[in-house]
């Protein structure tokens, strides 16, 4: 009888033992899940096998997605210095997200009706859809623009950044969705950085 009662402590020791490590084990497993959950996601890791767009000229580069292109147009548009549009690229008009450089105005332009008139095409601004905002690698100081049009279509985000005596804008079309997606956009945008 006290040999029964031997094998039964042991049995149920061991299963105490037993059924802890494991329960032990699944307490951790549970923990390090959330630990990887909670981390943030590298924002880097899906955009690895993007293109990278670089101008030397005028000293920035931005990464985009592999299934579209860019093509500058600047030639066909006299007062930009520099016009880069990323989409399809048919035509000059087929534009995505565009970064250009317009000659002869800056950020301080949107205090002066004609620097409005000359920044958004003739478009009435209102001065509730301009924010300061920090884009890019670096964090660099902005103006987001947001308009929204339904009558007439129009429906974008523009960035307007100050650099070496520079104003580089950064336009993403928003109805153009299918094509370089909202999110997209967004990590175009944190790629965006000045070069040496």
């Amino acid at each position: 009888m006290a040999i029964i009662i031997i094998v039964l402590i042991l049995i149920g020791g061991a299963y105490f033992v037993f059924s802890r490590k494991d329960r032990s084990v699944s307490i951790q497993d549970v923990k390090n899940q959330n630990n990887k959950s909670s981390q943030p996601p590298n924002a880097d890791s899906s955009i690895n096998d993007w293109k990278t767009y670089q101008n030397k000229e005028y000293g920035f580069e931005i990464k985009y997605p592999f299934n579209v292109n860019s093509k500058n147009w600047a030639e066909e548009t006299p007062n930009m210095a520099l016009l880069v549009n990323f989409g399809r690229n048919l035509d000059i008009s087929d534009n995505v997200v565009s970064v250009y450089i317009e000659k002869g105005t800056s950020i301080t332009d949107l205090d002066t009706e004609t620097g409005k008139e000359n920044l958004f095409n003739n478009l009435l601004i209102n001065p509730e859809y301009i924010k300061d905002e920090k884009i890019g690698k670096e964090g660099y100081k902005a103006k987001k623009i947001t308009i929204k049009n339904e009558s007439s279509g129009i429906d974008f985000v523009k960035y307007l950044v100050d650099h070496s005596g520079l104003l580089y804008q950064i336009i993403y079309r928003r109805n153009t969705s299918n094509i370089i997606s909202a999110s997209e956009f967004n990590q175009m945008l944190s790629t965006f950085k000045f070069i040496k």
